[in-house]
């Protein structure tokens, strides 16, 4: 994939498969966050996600490792790209409110994981959160 593919994309299935190797699990965890928090938003019958969402947020920080039996979220499961490709799927194919078309999971996924050809610049929604953990790692993988 080249940068203007990157900046077009509307198949977040291709821009996954690009991302897989090249970044990590936590920016995949904060992905996980970023789609299902935009599907639940503020439903008043969701309420019970917003904890699970806030739990997979501070795992991928590492402050908040699921002890045993809570691991059942998506988002405190081990590997976070697979179950980023399997959210795709399944939001794609959810209707009403929250619906989550491909077009928009792909301008999530840009907003998490920034422009991976200029280093990253993080997006205002995850600005907080980079600066806190200082960016790419040693080996160049988004954290």
């Amino acid at each position: 994939m080249t940068e203007a593919e990157w900046l077009a994309c509307t198949d977040p299935q291709a821009m996954l498969a690009f991302l897989k190797g090249r970044a990590s699990d936590r920016k995949f965890r904060l992905l996980l966050v970023a789609f299902w928090r935009q599907r639940f938003g503020s439903l008043r019958m969701f309420k019970a996600y917003q904890k699970k969402l806030a739990q997979a947020e501070e795992m991928a920080d590492g402050h908040w490792k699921p002890k045993r039996g809570q691991a059942g979220w998506i988002g405190h499961q081990r590997n976070p790209h697979h179950r980023a490709v399997w959210s795709v799927k399944i939001l794609a194919g959810l209707g009403g409110k929250g619906h989550l078309s491909l077009a928009t999971q792909a301008d999530l996924i840009r907003e998490v994981f920034g422009n991976p050809f200029k280093g990253g610049v993080p997006s205002a929604l995850l600005a907080g959160v980079e600066r806190r953990n200082g960016g790419p790692d040693r080996t160049g993988h988004l954290r």
